[in-house]
């Protein structure tokens, strides 16, 4: 039951009003933070947990409740061992959270074995995602040319699920960005490395740039009521 509100939610956030999504997540609050907190029964409860808080991406990574979510991750993270699609996009959502939280050595880590994970599934959008998230792990380190090729990669994508995480024109938002500050057009711009070490994702062109460039956690109630 949790899990398809989730999902529900998850929808509605990507929808023309994303004030559903939040009074959906915001009425069950309670119940979906017990559902995630309790110890799993089994790996398959575990991982049906994990679904759920990727699900919640928007509420973690947009609705300034990191803190929450990178917790919820780490913890199904540990129960949940076997080689999944869904855990190869709980590692990416936990890597992208740990990079807007500073977090940059933990975010590394952590997107390198999403990157890996994913690679294994074949799962391009969340490798997309990867590129994404090594973009604003770039222009978090000033490396305006690194985040200029992972921002593009991640920008140029077409996702296969467009429900689950922001999409394309989160990525061109912090790819202007990036470019403005690259210096003179035409400047050359380093390779990323191969696919399998991608980057993530991000929410509104505006609140985007806000939680991924200078990472000021946007007020949890009032998230996705405001003009986007």
């Amino acid at each position: 039951m949790r899990r398809a509100l989730a999902a529900e939610a998850q929808i509605a956030w990507q929808g023309p009003d994303r004030r559903i999504a939040v009074q959906l997540v915001e009425t069950e609050r309670h119940n979906l933070r017990a559902a995630l907190a309790r110890p799993p029964l089994d790996a398959a409860d575990a991982l049906t947990a994990l679904d759920t808080a990727v699900s919640l991406w928007f509420r973690w990574g947009v609705c300034g409740r990191r803190r929450e979510g990178r917790a919820h991750l780490g913890r199904l993270l540990r129960h949940c061992g076997d080689d999944t699609a869904v855990r190869a996009r709980a590692l990416w959502l936990a890597g992208w959270l740990a990079a807007q939280d500073h977090a940059l050595r933990t975010a590394e880590s952590l997107l390198d074995r999403a990157a890996r994970a994913a690679a294994r599934h074949a799962d391009a959008d969340t490798l997309a995602r990867v590129a994404h998230a090594r973009g604003v792990l770039a222009l978090r380190r000033a490396d305006t040319g690194t985040a200029v090729a992972w921002l593009r990669r991640a920008a140029e994508h077409t996702y296969q699920d467009p429900w689950y995480g922001p999409g394309p024109a989160y990525s061109q938002v912090l790819l202007a960005i990036a470019l403005a500050a690259s210096g003179p057009a035409g400047a050359p711009v380093p390779a990323p490395r191969p696919w399998g070490m991608a980057a993530a994702v991000p929410l509104t062109p505006a609140r985007t740039t806000q939680n991924e460039t200078r990472s000021g956690p946007l007020p949890g109630p009032r998230c996705g009521l405001g003009p986007t």
